[in-house]
């Protein structure tokens, strides 16, 4: 438990294979807590004015935004046949951040932007940030 806090909720038994092994098999980051460490991590490395688009629960990150960053809520859809969620939102066609949990494997949209950082427990991402700018 020391391992994953603050997040005890994604604890999986040792003999399921523990969080490894849960993930990609079991929703593990369903609270999307994650999304405020992320948003720290926004909130430290980008300037005023940049906009920051969310494919999760947006309270966990938008309420830790510094003053001056615009939070989005993801739009998603449904590829046909797929499984894969791809994120669509009218008003940002490129965000400056994106910050995804790897739900649905929202973590594969925008693929031309660059991944900077991970909030990571047990070798497992719970939240992964990507830098579009």
């Amino acid at each position: 438990m020391i391992n994953i806090h603050p997040y005890e909720y994604i604890y999986f038994n040792r003999l399921s294979g523990g969080l490894i092994g849960a993930y990609n098999r079991y929703e593990t980051e369903y609270w999307g807590l994650s999304l405020r460490e992320a948003m720290e991590w926004v909130n430290q490395n980008s300037k005023t004015g940049k906009q920051v688009l969310v494919a999760g629960p947006l309270d966990s990150a938008k309420i830790f935004a510094k003053p001056g960053i615009s939070v989005k809520e993801a739009k998603l859809i449904a590829k046909p046949g797929s499984g894969v969620g791809e994120v669509k939102e009218s008003n940002i066609s490129k965000p400056d951040y994106y910050l995804a949990i790897p739900r649905w494997n929202l973590q594969k949209a925008f693929p031309e932007c660059q991944e900077v950082y991970q909030v990571v427990r047990q070798a497992v991402p719970l939240t992964i940030v990507k830098q579009c700018e």
